[in-house]
């Protein structure tokens, strides 16, 4: 039997076996990524903390705040310019979102029951009060959900 006739009677099967190894090594990869906290979630945050620097910058303030209808505990976080912030969010009832918008950029995540999402940025180099709000409907209060980043 030639490579040709061998090639014609299994190149289903060698075909299988290439792209069952291809998803062994997906897979294996996907789940190394979870368990080490570097994979991203863009759903529900960033869990395990990945996006997280370890360890923190010296300096890092962290806030654990709690979502829920209709308001955040604490409602402000005071920092000073270019502080590097950590905020370690959960929720009491329903989906909730945090949405603060630094010049650099837009933060937003959403805060799920039962899980812990993490928003680690720097506060701005420019004092001010800087508004976070709910970014997922949550109710009839929804429009009341918000908080300040005062930068001083």
């Amino acid at each position: 039997m030639g490579a040709s006739e061998w090639v014609k009677k299994h190149g289903e099967l060698t075909w299988f076996i290439v792209l069952l190894i291809l998803v062994a090594i997906f897979a294996g990869w996907s789940l190394s990524e979870v368990a080490n906290g570097t994979s991203t979630n863009y759903r529900y945050g960033l869990p395990l903390a990945s996006g997280v620097p370890r360890p923190l910058p010296n300096g890092t303030l962290v806030v654990n705040m709690t979502a829920f209808q209709w308001g955040y505990t604490p409602d402000v976080i005071v920092a000073k310019p270019g502080q590097p912030v950590l905020v370690i969010l959960h929720s009491r009832d329903v989906v909730h979102g945090f949405m603060l918008k630094l010049p650099d950029g837009t933060v937003n995540v959403d805060i799920v029951p039962g899980t812990f999402s993490y928003v680690f940025f720097y506060a701005p180099h420019v004092p001010g009060n800087y508004t976070w709000r709910c970014s997922e409907y949550c109710g009839i209060g929804h429009s009341f959900m918000y908080g300040t980043l005062e930068v001083i």
